[in-house]
């Protein structure tokens, strides 16, 4: 019985503990512009800008500087390309980058290589057409790493032109 009323604590402590992190992650002042993605907000008093396509059709993000496109190609392979002010591909030596995804029981890990201008995985994402995955880029050894946390639906976008992970339409 003792045990049965621990493991209840226990779980509602977890629970407790998500709801606060929550709070916590979206208690904070909006004068700022950043990217929600597609996680279900929905409008919450205030505007986002109009996210931008990459130059190969993925998802730009803006946690570095410079800013880098995500982008699935059609082998599973991540591709991480950086972009310039334009958003243009540039080549940007001494980047590290690695991923993490897929089940979390069983998680795939990633590692990148330096090919022609953009880093991308040796191996391929997990499978499945909707894959969470926590990408870490650190542009040089001066800067921090940013941390990306983007769940790849593989799926089309029924109204613009990309798959849903890098949809500019916000349908």
């Amino acid at each position: 019985m003792k045990h049965i009323m621990k493991t209840k604590i226990l779980l509602l402590a977890f629970a407790l503990c998500g709801a606060i992190n929550v709070n916590a992650q979206h208690d904070h002042d909006h004068d700022h512009d950043h990217d929600h993605g597609d996680h279900g907000h929905g409008d919450h008093g205030h505007s986002h800008e109009q996210a931008k396509a990459g130059p190969n059709g993925g998802k730009v993000v803006e946690a570095t500087e410079p800013h880098f496109e995500l982008f699935i190609q059609d082998d599973r392979k991540v591709r991480v390309t950086f972009l310039n002010d334009e958003l243009k591909p540039m080549a940007h030596d001494g980047a590290t980058v690695s991923a993490i995804g897929g089940d979390r029981s069983k998680p795939a890990r990633l590692s990148f290589e330096q090919v022609a201008g953009a880093y991308v995985s040796t191996e391929p994402m997990p499978d499945g057409a909707n894959v969470p995955l926590i990408l870490r880029v650190k542009p040089d050894q001066k800067s921090k790493t940013a941390t990306a946390r983007i769940n790849i639906n593989l799926a089309q976008c029924p109204t613009c032109d990309f798959k849903e992970y890098a949809c500019i339409c916000g349908h």
